[in-house]
């Protein structure tokens, strides 16, 4: 559901990282060549000074836009989504509807401007039909996506929550009743990811944030200020790729941690049992589980609040109890609970819960893999 967004966003951020380790190495040999084609570059290569100026500003600009654009391109699928979710525009929350309906108002003053950034992909017959449907409480539904992401800041943490919140993403109900609500910047903050490139280990929320708030400030005098009296080296640069990187995996998570615990509301998935330990080198995971059946092929669902975890995943291979091989593993009549280990196509953890599609609804399940 949301894998083609982060996808997209992953692909450009390595494509920063390509540059500028190209950059760098032009630059090394040009400052030590004696090649005369290449010194005929040199000669016509800008100052090493200037050239690095440039880099910081265009990699600062182009990393905002990539992290802006993700989440747009999030809230996008996920307001795509919430028919499948909510069957009527009546069944969706408040804030939704309130976000939805403001939303439209101002793309309809939006539309009247003579140089609206909504001509070309938002029309007048598109949002008269979408409200109708909704307003008539239809069961197909259809939702402008466009009016939940109007905004006019940067989007710092305060206001990325905001938008997310609006668009009823965050913060999300647990799927444990003792578990308090999740707002976004808890859960990446949280998330392993971002901890894997945060110094102090202590305060992480807050370190996230400060990253988050010195990429949209150089962005912000990369392109307004005349002068940029602050030049990032190269290791920086890749380090607020790094940051972005981690902040688009760990939104993604949360966003389809909704989706999960919207379905697990609805009946659509259930919840098996709990991951006991994980072997990292096989990608075999060891689970106590209390509602079989299971087999291989079928597809199970990792989630953790606590941990900021959120995945789907493939089984590959079933050992049961005594490490023997099974096609399918079955409840046996007078044992609650089965401890069993699974290969799966991608990495997990210990202490997860592992929720699997309701059986009267497999056939007809419609929740993507991330």
């Amino acid at each position: 559901m949301f894998q083609k967004p982060l996808d997209k966003a992953l692909k450009n951020i390595n494509t920063i990282r390509l540059v500028l380790q190209t950059n760098k190495k032009l630059r090394i040999i040009l400052s030590k060549t004696t090649n005369p084609e290449l010194v005929v570059l040199q000669e016509n290569a800008p100052k090493f000074d200037d050239w690095e100026e440039y880099e910081n500003c265009s990699v600062v600009t182009r990393l905002y836009a990539i992290y802006e654009s993700f989440v747009e391109n999030l809230i996008t699928e996920w307001i795509r989504n919430l028919p499948s979710l909510f069957s009527k525009y009546s069944d969706l929350s408040e804030r939704i509807k309130t976000t939805h309906q403001e939303g439209i108002s101002k793309l309809l003053n939006e539309l009247l401007k003579e140089k609206s950034r909504f001509k070309d992909t938002v029309f007048l017959q598109d949002i008269s039909q979408s409200f109708y449907s909704c307003i008539a409480n239809e069961s197909k539904y259809q939702l402008i996506s466009e009016a939940f992401v109007l905004y006019s800041q940067n989007l710092r943490s305060q206001e990325l929550g905001e938008l997310l919140t609006k668009a009823g993403i965050s913060p999300v109900k647990p799927v444990k009743k003792d578990s308090k609500n999740l707002s976004a910047w808890n859960w990446i903050a949280k998330h392993r990811n971002i901890k894997k490139i945060v110094e102090n280990q202590k305060d992480v929320e807050n370190e996230t944030r400060e990253r988050l708030d010195k990429l949209i400030d150089d962005r912000n005098n990369a392109a307004h200020r005349d002068i940029i009296y602050t030049i990032l080296s190269v290791d920086e640069l890749v380090d607020l790729c790094n940051v972005v990187e981690s902040l688009c995996q760990a939104l993604a998570e949360f966003a389809y941690f909704a989706v999960i615990n919207r379905k697990i509301a609805i009946g659509q998935v259930k919840r098996i049992g709990k991951t006991t330990n994980w072997l990292s080198n096989q990608k075999v995971l060891y689970a106590n589980i209390c509602q079989p059946p299971l087999s291989i092929g079928d597809e199970i669902f990792l989630l953790s609040s606590t941990k900021s975890y959120c995945k789907s995943a493939t089984i590959e291979e079933i050992r049961d109890e005594e490490g023997m091989p099974q096609e399918r593993i079955e409840a046996i009549e007078g044992v609650e609970k089965r401890d069993i280990s699974v290969k799966l196509d991608t990495d997990a953890c210990k202490g997860l819960d592992i929720y699997i599609a309701a059986l009267d609804i497999n056939e007809e399940s419609d929740i993507d893999r991330y």
